[in-house]
């Protein structure tokens, strides 16, 4: 791993996720990011900041044209089959001189993938770029104007960024070229008023982009109040209007939760405090605009308790306890399931991970394995009846602590040991 900190942590690796066997047979990449540059002439609070990048990761900050080469190569000379080739990472694309022409070397050896890019659009056009051989083109452009533009994109210049995505739009149209291009737009309280919503479409219509695509997010400024795109004031003039978010959904904040639980096991403190915030923010943002009427689902109640509680660890510092109850205030008057109700929550979801990766287990013709998730099941239920009779958080605590224990033992034996399928338990 380049930088084990970081990419033990990526979703890419779906860690506790077992080998797919079927590998071997399809050899089929859905997506292949590239990443052609970490650097970026622009510094979003959202971001890595200039500072974290020179830290982290030092020149060269390019990707080399001959090594991103080597790896189509080795993918084509094995047989791999790719369905999108996508240019974008924390850095900024078009930093990169080659990046044009590693778009072309996509296209020519795999000419059936959709090779895709995002860029900030800070950039200068040429005819060249739309006969690059790349499909799809997502121009990061957060507001209307400088004012709104520049909170988010620091030290952009908006008519800059615009003036580049309006010349390739028309660039393409112009020399006949079928790609497809969307203004990417994320939505802040600063950049999502009615008349703004309605400027930008007509922005895009000037410009001649095919698509702008709204964005929920729930990192950096203060988040926005538009989260559907009934929403959202049309103007019906032709472009294509669409809504997502990166808004963490509930599995992601019980991994992060699971995570720091780990952490505080292997009496890492670190790693613990930055699961812990991670899962704080993701719920803050999820729901800093709830109304007072609103109630806060219990399954993400039961995450605030879990995060509360595993805040005040003795592992952990004031501060950290400090800024976790400072980020949760917000939402503090919507508990209402109690410590007890989130905690038998939480050890209902650990019992039904335990019977998943036991039958899971249980189809790999591992007899020794097989065994040992029976036992492990059979102990976790038993504990299970014991404890909820006796009712205290001490005690609930402690069979989530074992239980947790017991499905990463039952994960890794997974990872270890594939094998064919059939039924024992």
């Amino acid at each position: 791993m380049p930088f084990p900190q970081y990419c033990q942590g990526c979703m890419v690796l779906a860690s506790g996720a077992c080998f797919n066997p079927l590998w071997a047979e399809k050899k089929e990449i859905l997506i292949f990011q590239i990443e052609p540059s970490i650097a970026c002439s622009l510094e979003c609070p959202g971001c890595m900041t200039l500072a974290v990048r020179k830290a982290r990761h030092g020149p060269p900050w390019n990707l080399d044209i001959g090594i991103f080469e080597k790896y189509l190569s080795d993918f084509k000379a094995d047989g791999v089959s790719i369905r999108t080739i996508d240019f974008q990472g924390h850095g900024e694309p078009l930093i990169n001189r080659d990046v044009w022409k590693m778009a072309g070397l996509a296209k020519s050896y795999f000419p059936d993938a959709n090779i895709t890019m995002c860029t900030n659009a800070h950039g200068r056009y040429d005819p060249s770029q739309v006969h690059s051989g790349i499909d799809e083109v997502m121009f990061a452009i957060d507001g209307v104007d400088q004012q709104s533009f520049e909170q988010n994109r620091v030290r952009g210049d908006f008519a800059k960024a615009y003036t580049f995505m309006k010349s390739f739009c028309q660039g393409a149209a112009n020399e006949g070229r079928h790609i497809k291009t969307i203004w990417k737009y994320i939505l802040f309280d600063c950049n999502d008023s009615p008349e703004q919503l309605l400027r930008a479409q007509e922005l895009a219509a000037e410009a001649g982009v095919q698509e702008i695509h709204f964005v929920n997010t729930q990192l950096g400024l203060k988040a926005s109040k538009v989260f559907t795109l009934e929403q959202i004031p049309r103007l019906n003039n032709g472009v294509k209007v669409t809504i997502s978010d990166y808004l963490s959904n509930f599995h992601d904040i019980l991994h992060g939760v699971d995570k720091a639980r780990f952490a505080l096991y292997q009496k890492d403190p670190d790693a613990a405090k930055a699961h812990l915030l991670f899962a704080m923010n993701m719920i803050r943002r999820r729901f800093e605009c709830i109304e007072p009427d609103d109630d806060l689902p219990a399954s993400y109640q039961a995450l605030v308790y879990e995060i509360d509680d595993l805040s005040r660890h003795a592992l952990l510092d004031p501060e950290t306890r400090s800024q976790i109850a400072g980020g949760l205030h917000i939402i503090q008057d919507k508990l209402t399931i109690g410590v007890l109700g989130a905690k038998d929550l939480v050890i209902e979801w650990k019992t039904e991970e335990l019977l998943r990766l036991s039958r899971q287990l249980n189809a790999r013709r591992r007899t020794g394995l097989v065994a040992l998730a029976k036992s492990i099941i059979k102990g976790c239920l038993n504990k299970l009846e014991s404890t909820l009779s006796k009712g205290s958080v001490p005690a609930k605590n402690a069979i989530i602590q074992r239980k947790a224990q017991k499905v990463f033992q039952l994960a890794r034996q997974i990872d270890q040991r594939p094998g064919p399928g059939v039924s024992v338990i």
